[in-house]
């Protein structure tokens, strides 16, 4: 039989834990620094946004025009129906700093009429169709 461990009893083992893997808490606090640090750096590397409720006329251009004064965009990837071959409304752009700029500016941003649906891409999960 397994033996509870209280929360509080669990934060002290991990305190416990990190002060003896990494020395005073002042070392530790240089850890927990450098991580928060290594994430900003990360938040402003390559991110892919989805952009969604697109007009049905807009173009790859147009969009790319749209993205660049929040950072450097490398792709711009505009989804089509593959039977027709038209427009589905949606797509997605890879960009090279200022994401979450471009999320907050441009969600709900109207193009032609329409109020763009902006946010981080998320990874696929299985879908209805067949890809051949």
């Amino acid at each position: 039989m397994r033996k509870k461990i209280s929360l509080p009893s669990l934060i002290q083992f991990s305190v416990t834990l990190a002060t003896g893997l990494f020395g005073p808490t002042s070392r530790m606090e240089d850890v927990l620094c450098a991580r928060r640090s290594a994430r900003n750096e990360e938040e402003d590397m390559t991110k892919k946004i989805y952009v969604g409720n697109l007009p049905f006329s807009a173009t790859e251009d147009q969009v790319r025009d749209l993205f660049s004064p929040h950072g450097t965009v490398s792709s711009v990837s505009l989804i089509t129906d593959r039977e027709t071959g038209r427009p589905r409304g949606f797509g997605f752009i890879e960009i090279d700093g200022g994401v979450e700029k471009a999320i907050s500016e441009l969600n709900d941003y109207e193009m032609d009429g329409r109020n763009l649906k902006v946010n981080e891409a998320r990874p696929r999960e299985g879908g209805q169709g067949s890809r051949t």
